[in-house]
């Protein structure tokens, strides 16, 4: 069985990707448990999906990266967005976004795709404002050890 590249992965999951499963709806207790809360801050969703993250987070401005057209699309279609609400197609890597532009930034179940994460960990790092909250959440190293690994097969 071949395993696909996560940017076609997620062109194929685009469709359904907004159906919670097991691990989104405990990363979106954990977030909300210890993570601030969006409402009235600048807010960066880095590999934000489909945004929709970013529907009614009461976010002052909110911006969603995801280098997945296809997912963008799916959001687009099936959110009614916010004016104040974003969504670029980008890499977490390289943005292309004002530095120090954010009060909080999540990049939420998407840094485990990458090979090395240094390159995001920079971009989040430049794109916060002082005193800015990050918010970056993936597999515990406990699953990994216990053989559980991000493939699409």
């Amino acid at each position: 069985m071949t395993a696909l590249a996560p940017v076609d992965a997620y062109r194929l999951w685009a469709p359904t990707y907004d159906e919670e499963n097991a691990v989104t709806t405990l990363e979106n207790g954990l977030v909300a448990r210890l993570g601030p809360s969006p409402r009235g801050l600048r807010v960066l969703d880095c590999g934000c999906g489909t945004g929709r993250r970013l529907v009614n987070s009461g976010a002052e401005h909110a911006v969603g990266v995801d280098l997945s057209p296809e997912m963008l699309a799916a959001g687009k279609a099936r959110f009614e967005f916010a004016p104040e609400v974003e969504l670029h197609v980008a890499d977490m890597a390289d943005t292309g976004l004002a530095e120090h532009s954010f009060d909080l930034l999540w990049c939420r179940l998407a840094i485990g795709h990458l090979h090395d994460c240094r390159p995001v960990y920079r971009e989040l790092a430049r794109l916060a404002d002082f005193g800015a909250r990050v918010v970056v959440t993936d597999f515990h190293a406990a699953a990994w050890a216990a053989g559980h690994r991000r493939s699409f097969r």
